[in-house]
């Protein structure tokens, strides 16, 4: 539609003098953003009741009614007008990193590994090291409960005979089969300790699965690669692309200096996993406080981007010969939040929520190949990292607690 000039000198009153819509910067008024965020709170509000219901807080008893309260308006306060009142100041710049221009990411695998391990170390604060025990001891099956839509079952035809309609569209998952209800509750189940930075790292770095290291490790190269050798995906400028990841900046692991474009970098064990990935669309991420402060921050046109590598080497599209991990892109279409296990800590102040990113799937592409790596030793990068940071002595006492079996 063409937008008539009111108040315009004569020469632009006629009929034949219209201005393009495109042409006019027209600014949203202050009760179309209400209204908008407005619409973001009731999105959030579904979002999260959907994920209570997964996790089983549907009882009608105290415990479980004021955890939901504080749920539901702790994530509306993440997009509400107040919280972001101060993000909307540098809407107009959109988010800048020309301070990362002058950084320099080392061009060697096993020293972009310790890099990346360092930062690791540095953005993650003391009252953040929380071990989280499972009192069921089933780690790794996370919500008891699905909703038969996400399992492509339409739940008209699955309704109960008995015509109630309690619960209805949610069954739960065959590995919780045999625990009563009252043990699967997220808010009896699961313990925290605060432990010190040291023996956190610790447990992270040489207990836990090594496919954690994995992880970590081809996040740092495919950094490592990109900047190196590769344009940005968005705007093609070469020599534009710098590592801003570690623990403390998620959805930003890799940004472009020129055109502002953001790269979440994450890992999968396989290709037939990202493939499922693909399929149901609907991706277990990074902290959703974190995205909401940057998408409140970033300009329109300031495009996101996930990147997916398989953790397991395959084969390259053109000779078929060489082994590596491909970089698989898509651009962020939608974030959604929702609870996992370390929502349910009472001694936190606020609660903390992960997210599901859904993508826009006709963006799907591939980036580039990554090389697999073989000249490094990763176990002794570990190693090199905790005693800058904590101390051989400090090594060599957890060591032996973990030898002898000391808790």
């Amino acid at each position: 539609k063409d937008i008539v000039l009111k108040n315009a000198p004569i020469w632009a009153t006629g009929n034949n003098h219209r201005v393009p819509s495109a042409l006019m910067m027209v600014r949203p008024s202050r009760k179309t953003h209400e209204q908008n965020q407005s619409r973001e709170g009731k999105r959030v509000r579904q979002d999260l009741s959907h994920s209570l219901k997964e996790w089983g807080v549907t009882g009608q008893h105290e415990e479980h009614g004021k955890f939901r309260d504080r749920t539901l308006n702790e994530g509306v306060l993440l997009v509400s007008a107040e919280n972001t009142k101060d993000s909307r100041k540098v809407q107009r710049g959109g988010l800048s990193f020309e301070h990362l221009e002058s950084d320099i990411f080392p061009d060697n695998i096993q020293e972009a590994f310790e890099y990346a391990l360092r930062a690791d170390v540095t953005n993650v604060a003391p009252e953040k090291c929380v071990v989280i025990s499972d009192r069921l001891n089933v780690e790794g099956f996370g919500e008891p409960f699905f909703s038969r839509k996400d399992k492509r079952i339409s739940a008209r035809r699955r309704r109960p005979k008995s015509g109630k309609k309690k619960n209805e569209s949610y069954l739960m998952k065959h590995d919780y089969k045999g625990f009563h209800r009252r043990e699967i509750d997220p808010l009896r189940r699961y313990s925290f300790e605060q432990i010190p930075k040291s023996d956190y790292f610790y447990q992270r770095w040489f207990i836990d699965e090594r496919e954690n290291d994995l992880g970590t490790f081809l996040e740092a190269w495919g950094a490592c690669h990109a900047i190196q050798k590769e344009p940005c995906f968005n705007c093609g400028c070469t020599d534009s692309l710098r590592w801003n990841g570690g623990s403390g900046s998620s959805w930003q692991d890799i940004v472009c200096i020129k055109c502002g474009a953001m790269y979440e970098v994450k890992t999968k064990a396989s290709m037939d996993k990202i493939r499922s990935e693909y399929y149901f669309n609907n991706l277990s991420s990074g902290s959703f406080n974190n995205y909401c402060k940057i998408a409140e921050s970033r300009r329109r046109d300031q495009k996101m981007f996930l990147v997916l590598f398989p953790r397991e080497h395959t084969l390259d599209k053109v000779s078929g010969l060489k082994r590596v991990h491909p970089g698989l892109i898509t651009e962020i279409a939608n974030v959604k939040p929702k609870l996992f296990e370390g929502s349910f800590n009472p001694s936190a102040e606020t609660i903390r929520f992960k997210s599901r990113t859904q993508m826009k799937l006709h963006t799907r592409d591939t980036w580039f190949e990554l090389p697999v790596a073989t000249e490094i030793n990763m176990d002794d990068a570990k190693k090199k990292v905790f005693i800058e940071f904590f101390g051989k002595e400090m090594f060599d006492h957890l060591s032996q607690d973990l030898f002898y079996g000391t808790p």
